[in-house]
């Protein structure tokens, strides 16, 4: 992310991914895709953006996806309260049918908080 009153940067993920903030139910958080490498890849987080210290992460759902091209990557996006997500993927088939995937996330219960 970047704060526009100073360009001060900060990562999100540690790698290559898609990402989302439309949840203006829940501000402050940032819906990512993770799509290449690292720790996170084919899963969808949630992250706090916040410049003190490390962020929480939230694990939401794991998401396979076989990377023939771009459009067959991971997609997503956050509804506006927070509580669904949609993506699409071709689930780890090579075939290049890309599906679309609703991902329930409003129980607080089955986010697996990362950091605090």
């Amino acid at each position: 992310m970047r704060r526009l009153r100073d360009g001060k940067e900060k990562a999100l993920c540690p790698s290559g991914s898609h990402t989302g903030t439309r949840n203006t139910h829940r501000p402050g958080w940032a819906y990512i895709q993770s799509t290449h490498k690292g720790p996170y890849v084919d899963e969808v987080i949630a992250v706090e953006l916040t410049w003190e210290g490390d962020p929480v992460i939230e694990r939401l759902a794991y998401i396979p996806n076989a990377r023939v091209g771009y459009m067959s990557e991971t997609h997503g996006a956050v509804s506006f309260d927070g509580r669904k997500f949609c993506a699409v993927s071709n689930w780890a088939i090579t075939d290049g049918q890309v599906q679309a995937y609703v991902v329930d996330i409003s129980d607080d219960s089955t986010r697996k908080r990362l950091s605090q």
